[in-house]
């Protein structure tokens, strides 16, 4: 008795995340000629905001049809679609709360004027776990123990250096250490990226590598360049069109997956 064949991806899907992807990085290379219609807390900030958040919500629409499309999957398919899609979840939510409604700045201490990026940290922290976990499941089989751990403690090291760079003594040290926890975290998650390489190879896993390398490479943005003060007022700008097109490459674990399912 032959097995039916799981049916394709629907034909609207990569169309959706490109054309998600071109339109974001035009609204934020228009917002650098509006910048000083940008200002925190104007109105024209609070529309620019909800039109961000408007995009994030597009993009959980079509996570959300991937993992439709995932359930006739096999099931590494089902299991990344599904850790992509709640680590998006996670994202949108620090995405809220980093667009800054209301207008908090300096609730820390009197050093970290963009406050609201500390405790957006408590969602993309959970995020970007998923997207580790993803990776550390789905390559259980190429990866041995001994690599995995090398790759963890180099990754670890150089997460270390990478906080000890940007590190300030006046901070309040609670958040230092959510700073640090952050770090090592997207530090381990981008050294994952090698073991989706060993898994599928250079040509087909670089969509999601390059996403995947986009996440922590964005936040080092922010950290050297904004989260102290406005001076550099277009990083947030590049930011975000390193981060949106992150996530829109990260939603690909799955297609990825199920390629190598059908090779």
């Amino acid at each position: 008795m032959s097995t039916m064949p799981a049916p394709p991806l629907p034909a609207t899907v990569l169309p959706a995340l490109r054309g998600l992807v071109a339109v974001s990085t035009l609204l934020q290379l228009a917002a650098l000629g509006l910048l000083p219609l940008l200002a925190g807390g104007s109105p024209g900030r609070q529309i620019f905001s909800t039109v961000e958040m408007l995009l994030v919500l597009l993009l959980i629409a079509v996570s959300w049809r991937i993992r439709r499309w995932s359930r006739s999957q096999p099931a590494p398919v089902r299991e990344a679609a599904t850790l992509c899609f709640g680590s998006l979840l996670f994202c949108a939510g620090g995405d809220f709360i980093n667009r800054n409604y209301f207008g908090d700045y300096y609730q820390w201490d009197a050093v970290i004027r963009h406050s609201y990026l500390i405790e957006a940290i408590a969602f993309f922290f959970p995020g970007y776990l998923l997207v580790l976990v993803a990776n550390w499941r789905l390559t259980r089989a190429e990866i041995s123990p001994a690599s995995r751990a090398l790759t963890v403690i180099a990754a670890l090291v150089l997460g270390t250096l990478a906080f000890l760079s940007s590190y300030r003594s006046d901070v309040n040290p609670l958040v230092s250490a959510a700073i640090l926890a952050y770090t090592l975290l997207l530090s381990v998650m981008a050294g994952s990226t090698l073991w989706l390489w060993r898994r599928h190879g250079w040509p087909r896993a670089r969509l999601v590598i390059i996403g995947v390398l986009l996440a922590p490479i964005a936040d080092a943005l922010i950290a050297n360049f904004w989260i102290y003060s406005d001076h550099f007022p277009a990083i947030e700008h590049v930011n975000w069109i390193l981060y949106y097109a992150s996530l829109a490459l990260i939603q690909t674990l799955p297609m990825l997956e199920a390629a190598r399912a059908e090779a």
